[in-house]
């Protein structure tokens, strides 16, 4: 579990399924994934976050708001799926959360902690070549700049 100020970033639970599809199942997010899908494919989605956790001690983990305890969104690592590239199964630092929420300052704080728990070694991932690292420097700086 990661906590910043206001947030805290954990594996997900059955329950936050509901909650998840209200935030990520709609027209403006899913804009680039095939649209507005049916609640079971949602919530298949939550489940193989939870295996994941599992099998790897961290997957792209529930966001939730210390404030009232409400699902904010989604950040953490994913392998990533893009063939034909130079990062094709290799780790990176994703995140979604709900519009209006007001986290993605706490998302760097986040990615910050990911960044050194990589480099000590502390984060069981698998190591992260030159390009991976690349990429993962930029999504950060990106990251930071939308957040400003």
């Amino acid at each position: 579990m990661i906590e910043t100020a206001r947030l805290i970033l954990r594996p997900w639970r059955e329950d936050d399924k509901p909650a998840f599809d209200a935030i990520i199942n709609t027209p403006a997010m899913m804009k680039h994934f095939g649209g507005v899908a049916p609640r079971e494919r949602i919530d298949t989605l939550i489940d193989s976050q939870i295996a994941k956790q599992d099998a790897d001690g961290h997957c792209m983990w529930a966001v939730e708001t210390k404030a009232d305890g409400a699902l904010a969104g989604i950040c953490g690592l994913r392998l990533g799926g893009h063939p034909d590239t130079p990062v094709d199964g290799m780790y990176e630092l994703g995140f979604c959360y709900d519009a209006g929420r007001g986290v993605p300052k706490d998302y760097n704080e986040a990615a910050k902690w990911v960044v050194k728990a990589v480099a000590s070694g502390r984060l069981p991932v698998a190591r992260l070549d030159e390009a991976a690292t690349r990429v993962l420097a930029l999504r950060l700086f990106q990251q930071r700049l939308a957040s400003r």
